[in-house]
């Protein structure tokens, strides 16, 4: 009983610690972590030293998850968005203003993986919005690995650059 009220209350604090970091500015992730509801990063979101961050939109709900900066992983990271298969409302945005306003950049041997999510460049309702692109910078050994997930070409655009063994 105290093994499992233990576990109980480190996942408590973990998951408060976790939202108290959306609509929060910036978000450094150093240890491995989960979100697991709709979240809004007010600034970058930074993913070092073998870290990862599990954003699990699995739930009943529609969700999302947006991003209102730059994105850098480095050092092994790992961002993992991911939904049910099948899913079709949860969104990850990189909010964009204008194009090429925020860019993602791994490096090193870190990844970012995307499944059965909608990938969106910005915010809000897109039925009469104008088409906005961003920069993904791959380096290193860096990999994008992408699942059944898609973006709408008349809305958004990521342009790659990769280099070395990305």
């Amino acid at each position: 009983m105290k093994k499992l009220f233990f576990f109980f209350t480190l996942t408590l604090t973990v998951q408060q610690s976790v939202l108290a970091q959306c609509n929060a500015g910036s978000y450094t992730v150093t240890t491995n972590t989960v979100i697991n509801s709709s979240c809004i990063i007010t600034g970058d979101l930074t993913i070092v030293n073998g870290a990862t961050l599990n954003v699990d939109l699995t739930s009943a709900t529609a969700d999302t998850f947006v991003v209102r900066g730059n994105i850098l992983l480095q050092g092994n990271a790992v961002l993992w968005v991911h939904a049910d298969s099948g899913s079709t409302g949860e969104q990850f945005i990189v909010s964009n203003s204008f194009s090429t306003q925020r860019n993602i950049t791994t490096k090193d041997s870190s990844k970012i993986i995307m499944e059965y999510i909608e990938f969106r460049t910005q915010e809000g309702n897109l039925s009469s919005a104008a088409s906005i692109y961003m920069e993904y910078n791959a380096e290193d050994s860096s990999t994008l690995f992408i699942n059944r997930s898609w973006l709408d070409r008349q809305k958004a655009w990521l342009l790659c650059t990769m280099k070395n063994k990305s």
